[in-house]
């Protein structure tokens, strides 16, 4: 498996709308609060029909200012106890237009030392590699600040450009979650991929 604990990442500098941010050469991971929730919702309902097929069932109310702001007041209360690390993707240089996100989720320490990986994109940024980018940099600091063993993703098997970036990145497919997520209106099966961290044993 590629290692992706090769280099030391540190915060930088926060905006007001920012609980932690970090960045590669190229893009902008950031924890947003309720103050980006303009950006937040702008992403999402530009993306609503695009993100449809492959993400969980919402319904209208999700995608207003209310129910966004209410979201990232919650995410960052769970950021700050270490059960989320939800990171919007922004291009440097442009930090209030987000293109993507990563969230690592479902936190379990002790024994376990394992959450679960989901990533949506842009519509407008598809094919250029960012996410191929973007995950392993991620990935990084996850390693880098979070005792982590083992990361979980759950990906469509329709999803093929999913499928390809997962295993591109260095996950290992493990098997078929039958009926496991709400997407577009119907339950569907998801295949469980899973990615070990030899350095955090």
């Amino acid at each position: 498996m590629e290692d992706f604990h090769s280099e030391d990442i540190l915060p930088v500098p926060k905006y007001r709308f920012e609980e932690l941010a970090f960045e590669s050469d190229e893009l902008r991971f950031a924890v947003m609060n309720s103050k980006a929730t303009s950006e937040v919702t702008d992403y999402y309902m530009r993306n609503r029909a695009f993100h449809a097929e492959f993400s969980q069932t919402h319904d209208d109310k999700y995608f207003t200012y209310s129910t966004q702001k209410k979201y990232l007041i919650d995410e960052v209360k769970d950021f700050n106890r270490n059960r989320i690390l939800p990171l919007f993707i922004t291009y440097k240089g442009n930090p209030k237009h987000i293109i993507g996100r990563i969230s690592f989720f479902h936190f379990a320490f002790g024994g376990m030392r394992n959450c679960i990986i989901g990533y949506s994109l842009d519509k407008e940024e598809e094919g250029k590699g960012i996410m191929t980018k973007a995950v392993p940099y991620a990935m990084n600091f996850l390693s880098q600040f979070y005792s982590i063993h083992r990361v979980d993703a759950y990906i469509l098997p329709k999803n093929e450009r999913s499928l390809k970036l997962i295993k591109r990145v260095g996950f290992i497919e493990e098997g078929i979650k039958h009926e496991f997520m709400h997407i577009n209106g119907k339950w569907e099966d998801h295949i469980d991929f899973y990615y070990l961290f030899e350095k955090n044993n």
